[in-house]
């Protein structure tokens, strides 16, 4: 009996053993690299998000000639000849240090009215200079991308070497809304979307500009806007760029 009572009042006083919480094992060392690789998660997923685009991407079939007003439910993702000259003479008529963009020089260049018409008008409404102008007005689209650059935050600008072979870029909220807004143009939106980089300050480091352009096509609107939103309340990015022409894009929440 008496062996029975010491067993009992063992069982009693002796403590549990408690199973140890997920929690506890997370430090403050822990919690910074569970951020980091959540980030790295968001960028894997955006990367197979563009890996699949770019397997499934066909161009579509719009008339040269309605390029400006691609059929709804179409985004082509390849440049056309002409739409190459655009973006290459826009960024070569640009001036970052000075934030000038002469339209003259850039049609001299080979850029069409239309394209250097819209890339003008983003450009100005980031704040830039024009010099000269171009012969026709710019797009609806172009036009309601232009007044988008009010009320930014976040960071902007070239941040440092992506995986030592590669670039990346900060746009604030106002430059990632309007990079949203001319890849949803698709193709047509080339003019607007190089504006944009320009505005970064991504072709002083990452040309040729036509590469990187189709590049953003590829990876497409929706996951530029996942990586806008994992960044709310900001709603900015970073853009890592990976890789030589046609670059492997990539982005991720600020």
């Amino acid at each position: 009996m008496g062996s029975n009572s010491s067993l009992s009042s063992w069982r009693l006083t002796r403590p549990r053993k408690q199973l140890p919480r997920v929690d506890r094992k997370f430090t403050r060392w822990g919690r910074t690299m569970a951020s980091k690789s959540w980030k790295r998660l968001q960028l894997i997923t955006v990367g197979l998000v563009a890996a699949l685009a770019l397997t499934v991407a066909v161009p579509t079939t719009a008339a040269a000639s309605d390029a400006r007003n691609p059929v709804p439910g179409t985004v082509e993702v390849q440049l056309t000849t002409q739409q190459t000259k655009d973006v290459e003479a826009i960024a070569f008529a640009s001036d970052f240090t000075r934030s000038t963009f002469d339209a003259t020089r850039a049609m001299s260049l080979g850029a069409s009215p239309d394209s250097v018409a819209d890339a003008a008008a983003v450009l100005a409404g980031n704040g830039w200079t024009i010099d000269g102008m171009a012969t026709t007005r710019a797009s609806e689209g172009a036009s309601e991308i232009s007044v988008m650059a009010a009320g930014c935050v976040g960071r902007s600008g070239y941040t440092g070497y992506w995986w030592w072979i590669g670039y990346q870029f900060a746009l604030n909220s106002c430059q990632t809304a309007q990079l949203i807004a001319g890849v949803t143009l698709g193709a047509a939106g080339a003019g607007v979307i190089t504006a944009i980089l320009i505005v970064v300050g991504v072709t002083v480091m990452a040309a040729p500009i036509a590469g990187l352009v189709t590049s953003l096509l590829v990876l497409g609107a929706a996951a530029l806007a996942f990586c806008s939103a994992a960044s709310a309340p900001k709603y900015a990015i970073y853009l890592n760029l990976l890789g030589y022409p046609p670059f492997a894009a990539s982005c991720w929440g600020q």
